[in-house]
């Protein structure tokens, strides 16, 4: 996976949309970091993401970059 948007809700708190390509097809993942990005971990499975934007710091919303994906808006509470 390479991340396509990072997100940061304070110096060390924060999320990455990201896509890859596991050999069948497009898939993509959440990431989050809570150490300003030294380490980071797979929260969630989904498809692939061309963007994380956060309205509060407990909603998100992720943006397929799919064109089949344009009409569909995943959002999750993390």
């Amino acid at each position: 996976y390479y991340p396509t948007s990072i997100s940061f809700l304070n110096e060390g708190y924060g999320f990455a949309a990201c896509q890859g390509n596991n050999g069948g097809g497009t898939t993509g993942c959440i990431l989050k970091t809570t150490n300003g990005g030294t380490n980071w971990v797979m929260i969630n499975g989904s498809k692939p993401a061309s963007k994380i934007v956060f309205t509060n710091p407990y909603t998100a919303y992720t943006i397929s970059k799919r064109w089949e994906d344009y009409n569909n808006i995943d959002t999750a509470i993390v």
